[in-house]
């Protein structure tokens, strides 16, 4: 099913370029019907339902009655994304077409007079991978991997996703690029009960140079603890099925609670960091042999068997040893980068493709 969406702006050639833009890339989505004066707009969808309207002020001062018939936005010259009231927004006329394009997923998501039927087909086969990736210990360059790791795939020209449930997350240490919201958007979306999750991620999604897609943090740390484990894997399961990616690294801390439990189920491969020194050992060791234990009482099923050991930070003097853990292979030792900035480590980590090949 696509998304009914009306168009009135009075600049034809502004009109000419955005629906040029929307017909060229987001066809497949959309069902448009596009006006140039107020009173075609009217006579034309007082007939006919429409999912979302997009008016410029002059529209929306003429025609202000026809907004109750859809979700709607005014196009203004101002960048302010503010509520106005009856399900009406403010959003800028100058935003790049991919953001206003997201601007009408958001308010399609929002909408909530229509089904979960909008979103893209995606890949029938369901392909799509989740790597955790984790750590006994801290310090051991877990976010770094992952970001490396997802940059790599991207290079390869695979559809990465990198995200992260952590409430002191920080995915612009890594990222950039715009992006219409937060994870911020996605936590109050599932609250809300009666939104599209589905259009929603992908309206709230950013893009890097490079090609990664992520989330923007939350701008409160303390957003992310509202989030339920069964909201986090709904947010998975939600990406997965939409059929867009290819690999989703899922960024977590380990804990002995069920928490990790269940996103550990979800994932096809968990990726543990380490730095191979004495502390960092010992606690993979404690900690694998709780796991052993835990899964041998049926607590956790099925965790080791998907795990695999990265010694990040490895240094080749006494200060790191590879231990042996049964069950667990070791993919690769990445030796201490120094005297470099966090993108130059991640550079560094993301050209280690006998590394990769093997999560």
């Amino acid at each position: 099913m696509k998304i009914r969406l009306a168009i009135g702006i009075g600049n034809k050639k502004y009109l000419e370029r955005l629906v040029k833009y929307l017909e060229t890339y987001h066809l497949d989505r959309l069902e448009l019907m596009t006006f140039s004066n107020p009173e075609s707009l009217m006579n034309c969808v007082s007939g006919h339902e429409t999912d979302v309207m997009l008016l410029d002020q002059e529209f929306a001062d003429i025609s202000g009655s026809i907004l109750t018939m859809g979700k709607s936005a005014i196009l203004c010259e101002e960048d302010d994304n503010s509520e106005l009231g009856n399900g009406v927004v403010r959003i800028s006329m100058f935003k790049k077409p991919e953001l206003i394009y997201k601007d009408i997923l958001n308010l399609y998501s929002e909408a909530g007079n229509h089904s979960q039927t909008a979103g893209r087909k995606g890949n029938p086969e369901n392909s799509c991978r989740i790597v955790m990736v984790s750590s006994f210990s801290g310090g051991t360059g877990v976010s770094v991997f992952a970001a490396a790791y997802a940059k790599h795939l991207a290079a390869e020209g695979r559809k990465a996703l990198y995200i992260s449930f952590s409430p002191l997350e920080q995915s612009e240490a890594f990222f950039t690029g715009e992006a219409n919201g937060s994870i911020e958007d996605i936590i109050f979306a599932i609250k809300s009960r009666n939104v599209d999750l589905s259009i929603k991620l992908e309206a709230v999604v950013g893009t890097d140079p490079c090609g990664v897609r992520f989330f923007r943090s939350s701008g409160k740390a303390l957003d992310l603890l509202d989030m339920t484990v069964e909201e986090q894997e709904q947010v998975l399961e939600t990406l997965v099925k939409s059929g867009v990616y290819d690999v989703i690294i899922l960024d977590t801390a380990f804990s002995f609670d069920n928490s990790f439990a269940n996103l550990a189920n979800l994932a096809d491969r968990i990726v543990m960091v380490s730095n191979g020194e004495m502390t960092a050992n010992m606690k993979f060791m404690r900690a694998m042999e709780s796991l052993h234990i835990v899964e041998s009482q049926q607590t956790w099923d099925g965790i080791i068997g998907k795990m695999c050991l990265i010694y990040n930070k490895f240094s080749s003097s006494c200060s790191s040893n590879e231990i042996e853990a049964p069950g667990v292979e070791v993919i690769g030792k990445i030796p201490p980068v120094t005297h470099a900035v966090m993108n130059s480590i991640v550079e560094y980590i993301q050209r280690k493709e006998d590394i990769f090949d093997r999560i």
